[in-house]
């Protein structure tokens, strides 16, 4: 039921009426004409019986039962019934709610988005569950009796000329009839599988999301706690393999210890019998010596540490071995110099002249 000559503006004290005006017929069906009329500044659907049914009695009980239906039923998505009156030239009516919208069918043809069908199915849940509950059944759910209205999309559900309840037994029926009706009108709503089924069945779907979050949780923990335990193990083997390196290299270092230890043995060996000779000369020699006795005995020692450093080159393999080696043997070449030097006594001249006579007899290659 739409109003096509509808205003937004106020309402004019010339229409505040308590009679009825401005009624205009708008359907005319086999069980029931309405009509449009306006009383009080505001408009109202006044439904009565066609002409040739005004007299009937079942038809005027369903009447009366439909007004009862109606006048009782209190819900923002249902129509709201006022009163059951008789309309001058109209006849006796059910006075009910003027919805300002269309039928559903209509409604869905302007394509809606999916939220505001979503609006929809709930609220027609809702009214359902709440016929239910009064133990009231609607008999005739379909797109013609569901009006959507304009402004806010909101559900009104009209024409109780079949319902029933559990008191009456007239035309009785059972729920089963209305749910199937309901499933159909979801069928139109949600055309896709999917979206129906999400409408239909929301705790369904909010339980399902619900195990699918905790599956994931579960399942991320699961990994994570896989992921640490096999760093874990990665750190222990780390720490395995670092540990036999450094015995290996512990045990490496003490065999190089070793093996130099008894390489440098003989060479020690001849520093304490070169140093013995050295004390035996000094202990035989006390007075002056001669220029050519002090070249002589230079010479002498020189060519021995030339032949210890020719023999360390030779018989040494590494690097370091030899470094070492030639650094004990320069040690103790210039050892020698000094014991020579010292067998000078005072005589710095002399003295002098071994150093000289040593750096040219001497040389570390």
């Amino acid at each position: 039921m739409v109003e096509e000559n509808s205003s937004s503006g106020y309402v004019s004290f010339a229409d505040v009426r308590a009679e009825w005006q401005e009624i205009t017929l708008v359907s005319e069906r086999s069980h029931a004409v309405l009509y449009k009329a306006k009383r009080l500044g505001r408009w109202f659907v006044l439904k009565t019986l066609p002409s040739s049914l005004s007299q009937n009695t079942a038809s005027l009980l369903t009447q009366q039962r439909e007004f009862q239906f109606g006048f009782l039923l209190q819900h923002p998505n249902i129509a709201e019934t006022y009163a059951l009156e008789d309309v001058s030239g109209v006849g006796l009516c059910i006075v009910e709610e003027y919805v300002d919208g269309v039928q559903l069918d209509e409604w869905l043809a302007t394509k809606p988005s999916f939220a505001s069908r979503k609006r929809v199915w709930l609220q027609l849940q809702d009214v359902m569950a709440y016929l239910h509950a009064h133990q009231v059944t609607h008999n005739d759910l379909k797109s013609a009796n569901i009006m959507v209205t304009r402004n806010g999309q909101n559900v009104k559900l009209i024409d109780f000329g079949l319902g029933n309840s559990d008191d009456t037994a007239f035309l009785q029926n059972t729920n089963d009839e209305d749910e199937i009706r309901l499933k159909r009108i979801g069928k139109l709503l949600f055309p896709k599988v999917i979206s129906r089924f999400y409408c239909q069945h929301p705790k369904v779907i909010r339980s399902f999301l619900w195990v699918v979050i905790f599956m994931f949780f579960v399942g991320t923990i699961s990994v994570i706690y896989w992921m640490l335990h096999q760093a874990q193990l990665k750190h222990q083997e780390a720490e395995k393999v670092a540990q036999m390196t450094i015995q290996k290299v512990e045990k490496t270092a003490e065999e190089v210890v070793r093996r130099t230890k008894e390489e440098q043995q003989p060479i020690v060996e001849e520093v304490k019998s070169a140093k013995f000779e050295i004390q035996t000369v000094k202990e035989y020699n006390q007075k002056k010596i001669r220029e050519e006795e002090v070249a002589t005995l230079v010479k002498v020692n020189a060519v021995r540490c030339n032949k210890m450093i020719y023999q360390v080159l030779n018989e040494c393999v590494s690097i370091q071995e030899s470094t070492d080696k030639l650094i004990a043997v320069s040690n103790y070449a210039y050892e020698v110099r000094d014991s020579i030097a010292e067998l000078c006594g005072d005589d710095e001249v002399l003295k002098q002249f071994v150093k000289d006579s040593w750096e040219k007899e001497f040389k570390l290659y």
